[in-house]
């Protein structure tokens, strides 16, 4: 019916996809946090790849784990979660949130969606869909899920290249 209420809609990704800054804040996006290595040391961080980039020695981003996505989940209350990530050609965090996902069983709704992009294709994914979401004022996960789909497809067209500002374009 037209008064069926659902739950609030979370757009989420993980921390090797490097927003911009601020942007995470602006649409109120869930980081699952990455394990980085930076020289001989490891953090577990959700603020990306680029607050490593200081660093002299170039850091690497390790294999995602499902435990990060079970703590990251839990932070959040009655809403569905709809997970952003590259395809698992290029990274393990949508198979860890899968993983997460069965562990959790029916106590968390989370749906993953696994982009078939370049990393800049899925930034450009998460900050259009969080930015639909906040526009359209508490949409259905199914009308934010098909929004997605089509985006999605759309973005599979194009090759992505960074601007110097690190925005995306597309070609």
């Amino acid at each position: 019916s037209m008064w069926e209420s659902h739950r609030r809609v979370v757009i989420a990704t993980d921390a090797g996809i490097d927003l911009r800054t601020g942007l995470a804040e602006h649409y109120r996006i869930l980081i699952v946090p990455r394990l980085f290595r930076a020289g001989d040391e490891v953090h577990l961080s959700a603020t990306g790849p680029r607050q490593f980039a200081m660093n002299e020695s170039l850091s690497e981003i390790l294999p995602a784990r499902s435990e990060d996505f079970i703590n990251a989940y839990s932070q959040v209350e009655r809403a569905h979660i709809i997970m952003i990530h590259l395809s698992k050609i290029f990274d393990n965090a949508a198979d860890e949130a899968r993983k997460a996902q069965i562990l959790l069983g029916n106590r968390q709704e989370i749906q993953v969606f696994e982009a078939k992009t370049t990393e800049a294709g899925v930034r450009f994914l998460v900050e259009t869909v969080s930015h639909f979401v906040q526009q359209a004022k508490s949409p259905s996960p199914g009308q934010v899920l098909s929004f997605l789909k089509q985006v999605g497809q759309e973005l599979g067209t194009y090759v992505f290249v960074e601007d110097p500002a690190g925005a995306p374009i597309a070609k």
